[in-house]
C-alpha cells in the first residue's frame, strides 16, 4: 500500500474512532438517565459493550496505520 493510501485509510480510521468515542459517550449518558428514572439497563449496557468493543477495533486498526506511516 502506498504512502497516500495509508495516509487515507488513516484518516477514515481517525474519524471512526472519533465517532466511536462519542457514541460511547451518548450511551454512558443514556444508561445515565435510565439508571436515574429506574429502569432496566440490561440491554443499553450491552450495546455499550458492543461499542467499547468495536472501538478497540477502531483503535488497534489506528495504531497499526500510523506504525505504517513510518
Amino acid at each position: 500500500m502506498d504512502k497516500t493510501a495509508i495516509e487515507r485509510d488513516l484518516a477514515r480510521v481517525e474519524h471512526h474512532v472519533r465517532q466511536g468515542e462519542q457514541s460511547i459517550a451518548r450511551q454512558r449518558d443514556i444508561i445515565t438517565d435510565l439508571e436515574r428514572g429506574g429502569h432496566d439497563t440490561a440491554q443499553v449496557k450491552t450495546l455499550l459493550g458492543q461499542l467499547e468493543a468495536t472501538q478497540a477495533l477502531h483503535v488497534g486498526h489506528r495504531e497499526r496505520r500510523q506504525f505504517c506511516r513510518f
